[in-house]
């Protein structure tokens, strides 16, 4: 899937700035998360944030479970797009969601 947002916002709690939930629709295995991060914009670099929090659930109910905290995204120099996997414990979810912090 392709999704893009403006930045960081305050309105969250822990500073979490913009996320990225997905409902896999049934339970699911799985044990990383790749993002490939691209520029659209020519000769401006590729903006990431400088963390990125895995977490999980069963239900629309449940309370979000962080599965890998604030994973460090390696620094950089691109004016391309790169791809980045973020590793953790294997789990079973479906819903799964990604937070993306302090983007400088």
């Amino acid at each position: 899937t392709r999704w893009s947002a403006s930045g960081n916002s305050t309105a969250y709690p822990d500073n979490v700035g913009e996320y990225l939930e997905i409902d896999l629709e049934t339970p699911q295995t799985i044990g990383s998360a790749r993002i490939e991060y691209y520029i659209n914009v020519p000769n401006k670099p590729v903006n990431v944030p400088d963390h990125v929090t895995i977490q999980d659930r069963q239900t629309k109910e449940d309370e979000w479970v962080t599965v890998l905290s604030r994973a460090k995204t390696p620094a950089v120099n691109s004016d391309d797009s790169f791809r980045v996997d973020y590793g953790f414990p294997d789990i079973t979810a479906r819903y799964v969601r990604l937070l993306f912090e302090e983007q400088k």
